[in-house]
């Protein structure tokens, strides 16, 4: 169920005078969730979510409690704020609570578009059957596929007894695929997380899974050790989305980060990188819009991570920030950075010999002092020679910190629209990148 802005608005107001807390604070999101899994070749599932959800919080003095419900009659509201307030009665105060934002300002978005807004699940189901006709196409290659279409089209309002309002609607759609040849030898990705229906080429994208898929069915065995890496933007986005959800201001001050200071402080100002990368934020961004406000209201703009190299911001909760007289940063709402106009086929042609990697999965965090983490290659890993993709490779285990990688890069090619593994509801915008030493800790039997 999709409200418009006035409607929220009305509905708002209307919840918010039930309050009887000290503060309220409220927010509504709801919308059509629309999803296809295919699965060896066939339509497997579906699944059409229509919801709305309500979240309380009440709070009392530095006391507060959430409460969420899913009813839209005002009496069940109603009850459901009593018990919140109660709630926050009993809760233990928090020493770092700040009263609710006042008013805001928000920048404008395109995170919603009418031709994404109007798809219908026709056009959804008609994006599988484009699918099923590549696999016909393909029939003589002996292929297994698997896919999902997740289209979404929804609303996120929020409001606070102090005045504070805004509103954002939201459409897009997300495309994966695994294709795996027959025998189990080869397993080939693709994907796209779009805002734009024009975007999207479901064909193109088939395409490159199978052909990757039957490239990969033939592995040389390579050791593990230091080599050259091409990340793809699906396997770069992991890395650099984890890196910068690690950016917290308060763990930097106060030492428990790689972006700490020796002796104290942050290295906020600090050339941490080569001059060539930048990694920003921007929700007005128009092929990856992110949210314009946080969850708890405070405006996402355009922030420069890493600006020509330099250390430019981190994460600052409201708390921390207003203790340390600094102005606060919300999370990233999208992860966008700036690339060339080099295609990756480009980058492929000029490259002697290095690694290429399609995507990465199962990354968890081994040291957050040095920031290091682990994870493996998968779907996808091949040897580029003299320019060319020679042949398929094993997959590797990896150890790698996102900082020495991208102190290591040679070089940026094209941004593009993409999703990975673990930042995968995320807009974000990166080129692949070429990276002089990735650290393979051993190989992996996956395919």
């Amino acid at each position: 169920m999709i409200l418009s802005e006035s409607e929220a608005r009305n509905f708002q107001i209307s919840i918010l005078s039930l309050s009887k807390a000290n503060s309220l604070s409220v927010e509504i999101k709801g919308g059509q969730f629309v999803n296809i899994r295919l699965g060896r070749n066939a339509l497997n599932t579906n699944g059409i979510e229509n919801s709305l959800k309500i979240t309380l919080n009440s709070t009392f003095a530095n006391r507060t409690a959430s409460y969420t419900i899913d009813q839209l009659e005002m009496s069940a509201i109603e009850r459901g704020l009593r018990r919140c307030e109660k709630l926050a009665q009993i809760s233990p105060p928090d020493p770092e609570f700040l009263p609710p934002l006042g008013p805001q300002h928000y920048a404008s978005s395109f995170s919603y578009s009418e031709s994404m807004g109007n798809l219908s699940i026709e056009n959804i189901v008609e994006m599988a059957v484009r699918i099923l006709d590549v696999l016909t196409q393909n029939q003589s290659q002996h292929i297994e596929l698997s896919s999902f279409i997740k289209f979404q089209k929804y609303f996120i309002c929020i409001a606070n007894s102090n005045g504070l309002f805004g509103y954002q609607k939201f459409a897009n759609i997300q495309l994966t695929a695994t294709a795996r040849t027959n025998d189990g030898l080869g397993s080939g990705w693709a994907g796209a997380f779009v805002f734009n229906i024009e975007e999207i080429d479901p064909e193109k994208l088939i395409e490159t899974a199978i052909q990757k898929a039957i490239l990969s069915k033939e592995k040389l065995s390579m050791a593990p050790g230091h080599y050259p890496v091409l990340l793809e933007p699906t396997a770069a986005v992991d890395l650099i989305g984890l890196m910068l959800f690690s950016m917290d201001g308060r763990a930097a001050d106060e030492g428990r980060s790689v972006f700490s200071k020796p002796g104290g402080g942050n290295r906020i100002g600090e050339p941490l990188f080569p001059s060539n990368i930048t990694i920003y934020s921007d929700p007005s961004n128009r092929q990856a819009p992110g949210q314009v406000f946080s969850n708890d209201g405070l405006p996402c703009r355009k922030i420069p991570w890493i600006q020509n190299g330099i250390l430019s911001n981190l994460i600052y909760s409201r708390y921390w920030a207003k203790k340390n007289h600094k102005e606060p940063i919300p999370e990233p709402s999208n992860i966008l950075m700036l690339g060339s106009d080099t295609t990756l086929d480009k980058m492929i042609q000029d490259i002697d010999k290095a690694i290429l990697v399609t995507r990465l999965w199962y990354i968890r965090e081994v040291d957050p002092q040095s920031l290091i983490f682990t994870g493996l290659t998968r779907d996808g890993t091949f040897l580029i020679e003299k320019g060319k993709i020679s042949k398929a490779v094993n997959n590797f285990r990896f150890n790698q910190s996102p900082l020495t990688m991208l102190q290591s890069v040679q070089q940026i090619g094209r941004a593009v629209n993409c999703i990975g593994s673990e930042i995968d509801d995320l807009p974000a915008l990166i080129p692949p990148l070429l990276v002089k030493d990735f650290y393979f800790t051993s190989t992996s039997e996956a395919i």
